[in-house]
């Protein structure tokens, strides 16, 4: 596993979002943001320990490696809501833009973690 290969999937999912949330496929968007997130923050625990977990919980990942966001927990819903018409959940363009900074911000704390020494 190349953590490298695991930060430049999550770069391509942000670049997905950003433009599925232009064209206004909102939910698309939002599940998007979560694997960029998830991604990233699997990069990190590669990196730093050789393996990665089998959850797609953000809170837990972001534990892990040692990055926090307030809207982790929310995002994390992302996996299986956005996915699914029926699902409790009406999100705002708005919202997922916030949710786009927070997936810069993950990767951008996972590119300075992958040059610091495992």
């Amino acid at each position: 596993m190349k953590p490298l290969d695991w930060l430049d999937r999550a770069r391509e999912f942000l670049n997905s979002a950003i433009i599925n949330l232009k064209a206004g496929n909102i939910n698309i968007a939002a599940f998007e943001i979560h694997q960029a997130i998830e991604l990233s923050l699997k990069a990190i625990h590669i990196h730093k320990f050789g393996s990665r977990p089998y959850t797609h919980n953000l809170v837990e990942l972001g534990k892990a490696v040692g990055f926090h966001d307030p809207n982790l927990e929310f995002i994390t819903f992302m996996y299986t809501y956005a996915r699914y018409p029926e699902a409790p959940l009406k999100l705002s363009k708005e919202r997922v833009e916030g949710f786009i900074d927070v997936a810069k911000r993950a990767i951008k704390f996972a590119e300075q973690e992958l040059e610091k020494e495992p």
